[in-house]
């Protein structure tokens, strides 16, 4: 809740904007998450999918970790790529 902000504190003015900057902020936060959350489960999806075609299996990475380990942060750095043009930036 926003205490105060450019009002006398207990005005009923400030008391009003307070509670709609409050509702503001409350549903900002709310779209935002929201957001962020399908922008997470979208990137996990691609992830799988892009190492199912290239064909990346836990064999690999039991054989040779390191790399898997790049070739998975390859994966993940263009699976967010993907995701912030198609959520983020449009």
């Amino acid at each position: 809740m926003i205490i105060s902000l450019g009002y006398r504190i207990k005005s009923i003015i400030a008391t009003q904007f307070r509670r709609w900057a409050t509702e503001r902020l409350k549903e900002y936060m709310i779209r935002s998450l929201v957001k962020r959350l399908n922008q997470i489960n979208r990137e996990e999806f691609l992830i799988k999918q892009m190492a199912e075609e290239q064909g990346i299996k836990e064999q690999l990475k039991a054989e040779n970790q390191m790399l898997w380990v790049g070739i998975m942060n390859n994966i993940r750095s263009s699976a967010e790529e993907i995701v912030l043009n198609e959520l983020v930036y449009r």
